[in-house]
């Protein structure tokens, strides 16, 4: 809905001789920013520590997987008593239950701790793209722009942008890079590994990172 009345507006926009329209590439101003690198690897601090808890709990639940096979093995012996045989399988379901818990446990961890990270880096995005879209806002004003469009957006379903050519004169991508205090080489380089805009899958999940920003006038 919101990509029909953003068409909508540029048709009408369009359609207005006095209009006065620029582009920007979001993906390279995004990435350029200086708090991006940053992000990335206080995301990744995250992450790697997510996996070490993860590692320690799979760690544990190998060492109960042990045990138990002690236990059972233990119940099997004919030299023992039955007394000493029904004690090693209670030792072993006992066991079993704990290790069924510790897992019930994780699981429950590693979603939740899973949704924080999400939610971490997509505040780190929303930060990032409230800082853009102020300094865009900003030249919009100041060259007196009407519309300003993102050459590097993509239509819904189809591998195609939103702005298909534009005259690079009247691209604003360089002055909001500068804005921001950002490095052009760098971002250039880093979509070329195949970098996401911030976090992979932030983009279309990301928040409106200020709804009361000001708006291109």
């Amino acid at each position: 809905m919101k990509k029909a009345t953003l068409l909508l507006l540029f048709a009408a926009a369009v359609a207005s001789a006095d209009t006065k329209i620029a582009t920007v590439d979001m993906d390279l101003v995004v990435l350029s920013h200086p708090k991006t690198e940053d992000n990335r690897e206080e995301v990744a601090k995250l992450e790697e520590k997510a996996a070490e808890e993860r590692n320690q709990t799979l760690g544990e639940l190998t060492a109960l997987e042990a045990q138990i096979k002690e236990c059972i093995e233990k119940a099997q012996k004919p030299t023992l008593s039955d007394a000493e045989r029904a004690e090693a399988r209670a030792e072993a379901q006992k066991l079993r239950a704990q290790g069924q818990q510790k897992l019930e446990a994780a699981r429950r961890t590693e979603a939740e701790t899973a949704e924080k990270i999400r939610r971490e880096a997509l505040d780190r995005f929303a930060d990032v793209k409230k800082d853009v879209d102020e300094k865009i806002a900003a030249l919009a004003a100041e060259k007196g722009y009407d519309l300003i469009l993102d050459s590097a957006a993509m239509r819904s379903g189809l591998p195609l942008p939103l702005v298909v050519w534009s005259n690079k004169a009247i691209d604003l991508t360089d002055d909001v890079i500068a804005a921001v205090g950002g490095d052009r080489k760098a971002a250039e380089e880093a979509l070329e590994k195949g970098a996401a805009r911030v976090f992979p899958g932030a983009g279309a999940d990301a928040p409106a990172a200020d709804s009361e920003a000001p708006a291109a006038r």
